[in-house]
C-alpha cells in the first residue's frame, strides 16, 4: 500500500511539475525579456504574448512600440537591445513598431544579421503607397512576409501596384523569406489582393484596378489565378466579363448582390 502511494504521489508531483513548467515557461521569457529591456528613451510601450510550445519550451512575439517623437539613436539604441537578447532554448521573435507618415508600421527583426535592412525596407513600403498599417516579417509569419493595410478597398489596387513596383526584385535582406508573400487588404476586411511572387504579377493588380475601376466591388479575393468579386447585381455580367479576360483559365466567380 505504502509502495502504491508513494508511486501515485511520485506520478501527481512530475503531472504537477510538468504543468507547471509548461504553464509557466512563457511567461517566464515574457518576464525576462521585459525586464531585459527596461525603460530605455523612445521606447514607449513593449506587448507581448507569450504561449508554451511544449513541456519547459516557451515563446514570445514581442512588440517594441516607439513613441512618435524618437531619434534615429534611440530606435538604433532599442533595436539592438532587443537584439542582445539571449532566451535561451525559448523562442523569442520580436518587432519594431513605428509611426512613418500616417502608417504604423511592424518590421520583424532578424535573430541575427543586419537589422537595419528590414527595417530601411518597412521604411520605403510605407512611403511608396498609400497605407494605414504595414507589417514586415515577423509575426504576420511564415507564410506572408509583408501585409499593407489600406483605407477602403478601392485603394487597394493602387497600393497593391506601388508596393509591388518596390518589391522588383524582393530584396535579400536578413529577417525577411525570399519567398516573401505580398498582401494588401482593406481594414473593413472586405477584400484583398495578394501574391506569392512579389514584384512579377502586374495582371494580379491590373485585373484587380480594371474591376475596381469600372464596377462597385463590395468585396474581392484576388491572387495569381483566383479571382471573386461581389458587385451590385446589375453589374454582375460586366464584372465577369472582365474578370474573365483578363484571368483567362483561371477561377473566377462573381457574386451579384
Amino acid at each position: 500500500m505504502r509502495t502504491r502511494l508513494g508511486a501515485a504521489v511520485a506520478a501527481l508531483s512530475c503531472a504537477a511539475l510538468l504543468s507547471g513548467c509548461a504553464v509557466d515557461a512563457g511567461a517566464s521569457v515574457a518576464a525576462d525579456f521585459e525586464e531585459w529591456m527596461g525603460e530605455r528613451p523612445g521606447l514607449e510601450s513593449i506587448t507581448l504574448v507569450s504561449q508554451n510550445s511544449l513541456p519547459f519550451i516557451g515563446a514570445i512575439d514581442a512588440s517594441l512600440v516607439m513613441a512618435a517623437d524618437a531619434t534615429p539613436e534611440q530606435v538604433d539604441d532599442v533595436v539592438q537591445r532587443a537584439m542582445d537578447f539571449d532566451p535561451g532554448r525559448h523562442a523569442a521573435s520580436v518587432s519594431l513598431v513605428r509611426q512613418i507618415g500616417s502608417a504604423v508600421v511592424s518590421a520583424g527583426l532578424p535573430h541575427e544579421g543586419d537589422p537595419s535592412e528590414v527595417l530601411d525596407l518597412a521604411e520605403t513600403l510605407a512611403t511608396a503607397a498609400d497605407v494605414t498599417e504595414l507589417h514586415v516579417g515577423g509575426p504576420t509569419g511564415p507564410d506572408l512576409a509583408i501585409e499593407a493595410v489600406v483605407a477602403e478597398l478601392a485603394q487597394a489596387p493602387e497600393a497593391f501596384r506601388a508596393l509591388n513596383a518596390v518589391l522588383d526584385p524582393v530584396p535579400r535582406v536578413d529577417g525577411l523569406r525570399d519567398d516573401a508573400e505580398l498582401r494588401v487588404r482593406d481594414a473593413a476586411g472586405a477584400g484583398s489582393i495578394s501574391t506569392e511572387a512579389p514584384g512579377t504579377q502586374t495582371a494580379t493588380h491590373d485585373l484587380a484596378a480594371t474591376v475596381v475601376g469600372e464596377v462597385t466591388v463590395t468585396s474581392m479575393l484576388v491572387t495569381e489565378d483566383i479571382a471573386r468579386f461581389t458587385v451590385p447585381e446589375a453589374q454582375a455580367a460586366k464584372a465577369e466579363a472582365l474578370a474573365g479576360r483578363l484571368l483567362p483559365g483561371g477561377d473566377v466567380r462573381v457574386t451579384g448582390e
